[in-house]
Parts: structure tokens; C-alpha cells; sequence
């Protein structure tokens, strides 16, 4: 819920291209979590 809050901040803080680079980030940070999910095994 506090997407749109940050990414406003972001543009008018640092521009139109802060936006992407925090998305960038974002996502870079998702897909590296996801390595360490194994499907089928409990915890």
C-alpha cells in the first residue's frame, strides 16, 4: 500500500527516473528471493 506513496516521492524528489531504478531494484531483490524457495519441501 505504500507503492504509490514512494514512487510519488521518488519523482519528485529525484525525477522521472528514480521511479524506474526503484522498480529495477524491487524486482532484482524478488527474483534473488525466489532462488531460495523449494517447491515440494516442507519446513
Amino acid at each position: 500500500m505504500t507503492a504509490p506513496t514512494l514512487i510519488g516521492f521518488l519523482v519528485f524528489a529525484d525525477g522521472y527516473h528514480a521511479m524506474f531504478v526503484a522498480s529495477a531494484v524491487a524486482s532484482v531483490i524478488g527474483m534473488l528471493a525466489m532462488l531460495f524457495v523449494k517447491p515440494g519441501k516442507r519446513v
